[in-house]
């Protein structure tokens, strides 16, 4: 589906959900700060006011349709399958990387074709599966207008094994921030998720330095985010020093490439590293 104007994606939204059936009178943020905007309500509602190519990704989790309990009820997670969601970030954004969950992943590649699908292997999960423990899970890929960095994205396999994060305590499922970052291409400039959640994209968008708006039903959910937000991240970066050998200025790490330091790596290095 390819909108082109503004009215063909309202026509399209008020066609599924009805006129203006989770339209609120005003559209407020309920978080602004840094290039970082938070929404709180139905992101069905928000969307339609949103301007298409507000963001250049949409990077989310959306509900898996297995009856979890995210605070509005289980139904809220049962009822919904939220493809027309998808139609409309793809509409919006041109890049959507969907995670759909393994029990209806099959469902979700069949009635909206991604063009790609990436696997994330947990070797530490503890969830169930058909064949014991699901270890595993899909990563949808949309692209309607191009990879462009995303071509060089690397693999489309991680093994990136999950760990708790006291950030995010309080939320049934988020997504693990450092795998998270991995998804964010380098010519993404801002972020669109319209199922927040705890706030793991836009966490993962600021420490990168990127734009984001989440958009998040559950308000202790957003309070959540912000929270996250407005918590500091450690500079651990290695002061620069100076490689007498070549001339260049580099990380300590031996990030330059002349001969003088392709031993870097436990060899006795033959330049004298002024610290």
């Amino acid at each position: 589906m390819n909108f082109r104007e503004r009215q063909d994606l309202d026509n399209y939204i008020t066609g599924h959900y009805g006129e203006d059936q989770f339209r609120d009178e005003t559209l407020e943020s309920y978080y602004d700060e840094d290039g970082i905007t938070i929404y709180c309500g139905d992101c069905r509602n928000v969307l339609e006011d949103l301007e298409i190519g507000c963001a250049d990704l949409t990077l989310t989790d959306p509900p898996y349709g297995v009856g979890v309990d995210y605070g509005a009820g289980k139904t809220w997670d049962a009822d919904h399958d939220f493809k027309d969601v998808l139609q409309i970030c793809l509409a919006m954004t041109k890049r959507v990387i969907w995670s759909p969950g393994t029990v209806n992943m099959v469902r979700w590649i069949t009635e909206t074709q991604p063009y790609w699908v990436g696997a994330w292997y947990k070797a530490n999960q503890c969830s169930r599966s058909p064949l014991g423990f699901g270890a595993w899970e899909p990563i949808c890929f949309y692209f309607s207008d191009g990879l462009g960095e995303y071509q060089h994205l690397g693999q489309d396999a991680w093994d990136v094994p999950i760990a708790q994060q006291s950030q995010a305590q309080g939320h049934p499922c988020p997504k693990y921030l450092p795998f998270w970052k991995k998804l964010i291409a380098k010519d993404v400039k801002c972020i669109l998720d319209p199922f927040m959640g705890s706030g793991t994209t836009l966490r993962a968008a600021k420490d990168l330095g990127i734009k984001a708006i989440g958009i998040e039903k559950e308000e202790k959910y957003c309070a959540m985010a912000v929270e996250r937000l407005r918590q500091q991240v450690m500079d651990f970066t290695v002061p620069e020093a100076h490689c007498f050998a070549c001339s260049n200025t580099h990380m300590m790490r031996k990030e330059c490439d002349c001969a003088c330091h392709r031993d870097y790596d436990g060899e006795q290095t033959q330049a004298r590293i002024n610290e």
